[in-house]
């Protein structure tokens, strides 16, 4: 069990001030001495307190400037069986998408060993770039097996919507999931579009999901900003 101490309690009474006050991205919280006044406690506690919120992505620090509130991260539950489209939605203020690619192909022996299905068997390969509040995110691969929604090309133009175009017009039952989640090196192919550095890592949140006969309803890879997400297992 996790020790609640003093610099704990006061993180999470900031936090709680941050949400009354209704403060959101870029705005800056009172000095040190306003917090400690406030609080009724020492600078070296409220330091530790900031530095614990710093870790957690809730505020930024600036040196001789002070404290902001830090761009909200995505919460992404890794038992949650839903599109990373999803997830994003529901954690942002605005979301779109850019349509990448939406093809089909047979699939190879990488594709074959993570669904467990037969060489050549024939997906939709969809990939989309996750924009959320006007910030990309996350580049999204998403591979469908052809035979499961074979019309699924003519809904193209609402690709926004992918989670319940397969779910209502196609009555996709998502049941269970698997996922494995690494922090890799960016690739060329979509480190421009998340505008990222050369030498930047991506949290790759990738796995199947299933249907409740254990038939693989989708493959999916999510490149993501790693700095932009949390991952919480509820």
């Amino acid at each position: 069990m996790k020790v609640m101490t003093l610099d704990i309690m006061i993180s999470n009474e900031i936090r709680q001030y941050i949400a009354d006050q209704h403060l959101k991205y870029q705005d800056k919280l009172p000095s040190e001495r306003e917090l400690c006044d406030l609080f009724s406690i020492q600078r070296l506690t409220l330091r530790s307190a900031m530095k614990i919120l710093e870790e957690m992505g809730i505020v930024d620090v600036v040196p001789k400037v002070g404290y902001f509130v830090a761009k909200q991260r995505i919460s992404k539950n890794v038992n949650s069986i839903r599109l990373m489209s999803e997830i994003i939605k529901d954690n942002v203020s605005t979301y779109e998408t850019k349509l990448f690619k939406f093809v089909e192909i047979e699939a190879d022996k990488y594709l074959c060993r993570e669904t467990n299905l037969p060489l050549g068997t024939k997906f939709f390969e969809i990939k989309r770039l996750l924009i959320a509040d006007h910030e990309p995110v996350c580049m999204d691969y998403c591979f469908i097996p052809v035979n499961l929604a074979p019309e699924l090309v003519n809904y193209k133009e609402d690709i926004e919507n992918l989670n319940d175009i397969l779910i209502d017009k196609f009555q996709f039952e998502f049941y269970r999931t698997t996922q494995r989640i690494r922090v890799i090196e960016a690739e060329n192919s979509y480190r421009d579009s998340l505008e990222l550095s050369n030498t930047a890592n991506v949290a790759l949140l990738s796995g199947c999901i299933f249907d409740k006969h254990n038939h693989v309803l989708a493959f999916t890879e999510s490149y993501m900003k790693y700095d932009r997400f949390s991952f919480e297992l509820i």
